[in-house]
Formats: structure tokens, sequence, C-alpha cells
């Protein structure tokens, strides 16, 4: 006999989000004439993105329209680009130049990220997925990421402070690690890009 390991709550508030949203972007699917579902597969094609489980493939249509407009409905709250998150039709448009974490700065207390130029809040919105702090014994890059959502603002650093305390608790200290993945919406494309991990020991 063994003890039985405690369930996972299945029913939180972000994850009732996240089903409605899914719920949502699957039945606009349904509803799309096959016109509009053979552009999905078009850009699909023009985009050229690899599978995770098998990178020899490219993701399909219908795989590329959930993740489009998925990133779209978990940011429908942060900003007047993404009142309305579901759009029935792509652009035929590259993301926009990805960007890149320069620093994660404890600020007594509020953290900051920094990037490599200024971003307009009015049409871009930088996008931060982190991790829980991590020591210096288990520095990899290869750690769970959560999304911080944040409102845009005109600047090269944006506080994330209440997101990631809302999401883990407690502020990086200093001298601890993040493993952090950076994108950029441009909302003139409706689309985004998403840079690879990075470790990156919290300044201060």
């Amino acid at each position: 006999m063994r003890a039985q390991r405690a369930q996972r709550n299945s029913n939180t508030n972000a994850q009732q989000f996240q089903k409605v949203g899914i719920n949502e972007i699957m039945l606009t699917w349904t509803s799309l004439t096959q016109a509009q579902r053979d552009q999905w597969n078009q850009y699909a094609i023009y985009r050229n993105i690899k599978q995770k489980k098998n990178p020899t493939r490219s993701i399909s249509g219908h795989q590329i329209f959930i993740r489009e407009n998925s990133l779209r409905y978990s940011m429908k709250d942060f900003g007047a680009m993404f009142i309305n998150p579901i759009h029935s039709t792509p652009l035929l448009a590259q993301p926009p130049l990805p960007l890149s974490v320069t620093e994660v700065f404890n600020d007594g207390g509020a953290m900051f990220i920094t990037y490599d130029r200024v971003t307009d809040g009015a049409t871009e919105a930088p996008l931060f997925w982190i991790s829980a702090p991590i020591t210096e014994s288990r520095q990899s890059r290869y750690v769970k990421r959560a999304m911080i959502k944040t409102d845009s603002i005109t600047a090269d650093s944006q506080e994330v402070t209440d997101s990631y305390l809302n999401t883990y608790g407690n502020i990086p200290l200093v001298g601890q690690f993040v493993s952090i993945e950076i994108g950029l919406y441009g909302d003139a494309v409706k689309t985004y890009s998403r840079s690879t991990p990075q470790l990156i020991i919290v300044s201060g």
C-alpha cells in the first residue's frame, strides 16, 4: 500500500479561463468557410513553424489558428489591441523583430525586465514567459515557465511585479536566476515572435 498523491485542482480561475478560450476558438474554427480554412493552411505554409514533437514537420492551418488566437485570448484583458482576440483571417506577414532581454532587476522588491529596444505600447506588446526563482545549484534553462501578463507601455523596460507575485508568490532575490523567454506581439501583423529560453541572474 502507498499514500495516494494529492489531486491537482483542475478548476482554478486561470484554468477555467483557458478552457473557455479554447472552446470559443474551436467554435470559431468550425464556423469558418472552406476558403477561410484554406487561407490558414496557406498561412501555415508561409510561416513554416515546426512541430515541437516532430521538428521535421510544420504545424497545420488548424494548429496555427489555435496558436495565434490562444495567445491573443490569453492577453485579452491587457490592452486595447487584444479586445477582439479571435481573428478569422490571417495576415500573410512576418512576425515583428524579436526582442532580447538585457536585464532582470529587483528594485527593492519590484521586478523589472529590460530589453534591447523601445517598443510602442499602442501597437506592440512585449510578452514574457518566466520561471520561478532558481538557485545557483539548479541552473537550467529547461525549466517550467509561466506567462507573466502585463499592460503594454512605450518603453524598453517593463515592471512585472504583480503578475509575477500572483503566479509564484515571491520575487526572485538578487543573485538568483530565472529562465525567461521574451516575445513581441505586433498589432499591425496580428502575430508574435518568441525567443529561445535565456537563463539570467537577477541584478539589484
